[in-house]
């Protein structure tokens, strides 16, 4: 059986395509697909950016749209993650930060307790 990974990357309003999405892409280059089903959760809005390069390559990556926008207090927020990967279902969660806030406590802690 498959183990399968999600890959979680915030980008700002301003953000684009830089270096750790290069890098991101290059390990999805170099995944066993036969052994791994690797996910993609991206800021709204930003899924096409990813979209474009994934198909270049010809990678079997699901996309999944994050909401980033819950305002409210800390139990809102981990609600809202804990119950996206209930729906998406990943074996692994990978966090990837651009910046030291990218992830707030409450969405590293639903990952942790998931």
């Amino acid at each position: 059986m498959k183990r399968h990974y999600l890959f979680l990357r915030k980008i700002a309003p301003t953000g684009g395509w830089g270096g750790l999405e290069k890098l991101l892409l290059n390990w999805f280059r170099e995944i066993d697909y036969r052994k791994f089903k690797i996910s993609l959760a991206v800021t709204q809005g930003k899924e096409e950016i990813f979209l474009k390069e994934i198909n270049r390559f010809n990678l079997p990556v699901k996309i999944f749209k994050y909401s980033v926008r819950i305002k409210g207090n800390f139990f809102k927020k981990f609600l809202n993650m804990f119950n996206f990967l209930k729906r998406v279902k990943p074996d692994c969660i990978v966090y990837l930060q651009g910046g030291f806030d990218d992830f707030d406590l409450a969405e590293v802690f639903a990952g942790y307790i998931y």
